[in-house]
């Protein structure tokens, strides 16, 4: 015969629980939950608050860095100069805070353009037809001018006869 085996009397349901005020059972927004929750926004608040920071400072750094190279300009001037009524020179001036770079130099006659320094004009086209001496100054290409330094490019002396 068979032996018969006892069966264990099922467990008693846990009804008192659902019976208590309080539930114990787990909620999926507990403190942990929260907290976790709070710490990624404001993260992602200042990451933002970065951004924001960068974009304004890299939009004040193009102004000082405008402001800088605006203050540094040249300020390049031809000036005529008469001391008295034999002598008349033209002077190319830095008036600015800055060293001006010669880029280019041409010369406008009768309507064209000679892409050269004046002494290099006036020996090809003028020296044919005048009889007036001119002491001159190379300008050229690639020249630098400091500031408030002035360099005569023509200039002429007329003596009289006695």
């Amino acid at each position: 015969m068979k032996e018969e085996i006892p069966i264990a009397p099922p467990k008693p349901k846990k009804m008192w629980l659902k019976q208590l005020p309080i539930s114990f059972e787990k909620k999926f927004w507990n403190s942990e939950k929260i907290i976790s929750l709070s710490a990624f926004i404001v993260s992602i608040a200042t990451l933002l608050a970065l951004m924001y920071q960068i974009r304004i400072s890299s939009e004040q750094n193009e102004l000082v860095r405008k402001q800088q190279y605006a203050s540094v300009l040249p300020y390049v001037e031809i000036w005529p100069a008469n001391r008295n009524s034999s002598h008349f020179s033209l002077s190319l001036v830095n008036n600015g805070i800055g060293p001006a770079f010669i880029n280019e130099v041409r010369v406008v006659y009768e309507g064209q353009v000679y892409k050269n320094d004046p002494r290099t004009f006036y020996y090809s086209k003028i020296i044919k037809t005048d009889t007036i001496q001119f002491g001159y100054a190379d300008i050229i290409k690639g020249q630098v001018l400091p500031p408030g330094e002035a360099r005569t490019m023509i200039e002429t002396s007329v003596s009289q006869i006695n």
